[in-house]
């Protein structure tokens, strides 16, 4: 079947929404208005439409402090991110790193990856998005951040020693819990020293 005048040459098809505004809408547009409507594609996740207004009335796509980001993010949005990252130009930790701090309070785990995957930093903002994932007991998504937090050993390790704090009545997820931090936290044990005239480990 051969592809519209919406689609041709474009890899997302539009939907009736789309179509409706563009044939109705788009015309005498101001930019000021073309950047509301992308970031309204961008919130609800409009791939066309936001294809469109990168490619065609060329956007900015890091406008209002990366808002395409940071609301693709909170409303899940994994292929839109995509998107938004495929075309280049906006900041993944904009707001000391709201991406990925709304994605993880939503528990949008692709979204998270994504995001994850391009930069963002689960140290921000004291390791809001960590601690988030902590007190939901997301394993999941924790198991996502950790690998990118280095720096998160100290507060590992007082969730390690509060898991194991006798005072404390045992809850069922305690076992995976401690496993994933105590695989996180024996990546920083140092390799063992040589013996005398062995080979060195590796640097």
């Amino acid at each position: 079947m051969a592809k519209d005048k919406y689609s041709k040459g474009r890899p997302y098809a539009p939907s009736l929404g789309d179509k409706f505004w563009h044939a109705i809408w788009l015309s005498g547009r101001s930019n000021k208005e073309l950047e509301q409507d992308f970031h309204y594609a961008a919130m609800v996740g409009k791939l066309w439409r936001a294809e469109y207004l990168l490619n065609e009335k060329k956007v900015d796509i890091a406008s209002c402090d990366s808002f395409a980001i940071r609301w693709a993010a909170n409303g899940g949005h994994a292929d839109m991110l995509k998107l938004l990252f495929r075309h280049g130009g906006a900041d993944v930790n904009a707001r000391d790193g709201e991406a990925l701090i709304r994605a993880v309070s939503q528990g949008h785990h692709a979204a998270a990856a994504v995001l994850l995957e391009n930069g963002a930093d689960p140290a921000r903002q004291d390791f809001k998005s960590l601690r988030d994932a902590h007190k939901r007991k997301d394993m999941a998504m924790l198991a996502q951040l950790l690998p990118a937090a280095p720096t998160a050993k100290p507060l590992v390790v007082e969730w390690v020693a509060a898991l194991k704090d006798p005072a404390r009545p045992p809850a069922a997820e305690d076992t995976a819990q401690l496993r994933l931090f105590g695989r996180y936290l024996a990546d920083d044990v140092p390799p063992p020293a040589p013996s005398a005239g062995g080979p060195k480990p590796p640097r």
